[in-house]
């Protein structure tokens, strides 16, 4: 063995740190493929709030809804808070939906309905205020619950200067911010008209 060859042994403690080093990098990327293909945590904090604001021009009522996020472990509550305004009442008290109040794990899922009856039974749900970044593409599908059926992304569009995704759910339409991810309207029920996320 010439002097200025390493040992086999010197040779072996080199190749180990590179082995480390790429079985590192490996195991990343397998990770980042899988966060992916999956959904990402809800954004929300304890206390944010969203409040949407819907016409019905057959009856003249203007139909006003506040979402109000809780935290609950790991998941959180929607708190739903509606009031009606009409030319000829004027505008109603404010009450509390406690009905629709579902119990949604981290990814807006529905794990536990107020009402109790079975998940998968809630189309359109009132956790679902959010898009993931990965979902935000045509075809993309989010499970609302473990057994309900999924929402489909439909189409990109614009609306009201908003570049939007069209999701599905059943018969029930959902318009969602491109940039942000946020639930911007929600068909004739309402339009996203305050947050204390800020502006969308």
């Amino acid at each position: 063995m010439q002097a200025n060859q390493p040992a086999p042994a010197a040779i072996g403690t080199r190749r180990r740190p590179a082995l480390l080093s790429l079985s590192a990098l490996l195991l990343a990327l397998v990770f980042a493929g899988c966060c992916s293909e999956g959904t990402a945590p809800y954004p929300f904090e304890d206390g944010d709030t969203l409040e949407y604001r819907g016409f019905f021009p057959e009856t003249g009522v203007t139909s006003h809804l506040r979402y109000v996020v809780e935290k609950k472990g790991a998941g959180f509550i929607v708190r739903r808070y509606h009031a009606v305004e009409s030319k000829v009442g004027g505008r109603t008290e404010e009450t509390n939906l406690a009905s629709a109040e579902n119990v949604c794990d981290r990814y807006g899922r529905v794990k536990q309905r107020a009402d109790g009856r079975s998940a998968g039974s809630c189309k359109g749900n009132y956790c679902f205020l959010w898009l993931p970044p990965s979902l935000r593409h045509k075809g993309a599908t989010l499970k609302l619950s473990e057994d309900a059926r999924d929402a489909e992304v439909i189409r990109e569009l614009r609306r009201d200067g908003l570049d939007v995704l069209l999701v599905t759910v059943g018969s029930e339409k959902f318009y969602y911010d491109k940039s942000s991810g946020y639930l911007v309207e929600r068909g004739r029920f309402g339009k996203l008209v305050r947050s204390s996320r800020g502006p969308i």
